[in-house]
Parts: C-alpha cells; structure tokens; sequence
C-alpha cells in the first residue's frame, strides 16, 4: 500500500510528490515520513531544492524528531 499525504496543496503518494498540479522527479525513498513545510517538501531525509532530491541535516532533523 502506498503512503498518501495531502496538505496545502502538496500531495505524496509514495515516492510522487505534486506540489499544485505539478510533479516533481520521483523521491528516492519509499515517502514513510513526509513533512511539509512553508511549501518546502521533506522526505525520509530528503528534501527537494534547486530541482534535485539532496540528503540534508535539515531534512534528516524532520525525519527523526
């Protein structure tokens, strides 16, 4: 079973995410945690900037806590 999430615009199902209609290359992890916020996607320790997936503190930081 896929991981679905939706928020403010921001839709997750698995390793799609769309942000307004728009789909971003596929995540490359499965989507177990997903926070979203001020528009910014993080994903099991991924976030998405300057158009590529990049393993991040940050992102790490939003997987864990």
């Amino acid at each position: 079973m896929n991981n679905y999430q939706s928020q403010n615009g921001i839709q997750v199902i698995g390793n799609r995410v769309i942000i307004d209609g728009v789909e971003l290359p596929p995540a490359p992890c499965k989507g177990n945690s997903v926070t979203t916020i001020n528009g910014k996607v993080y994903i099991d320790g991924y976030e998405f900037t300057k158009g590529k997936w990049r393993k991040t503190l940050k992102a790490l930081w939003y997987k864990w806590f």
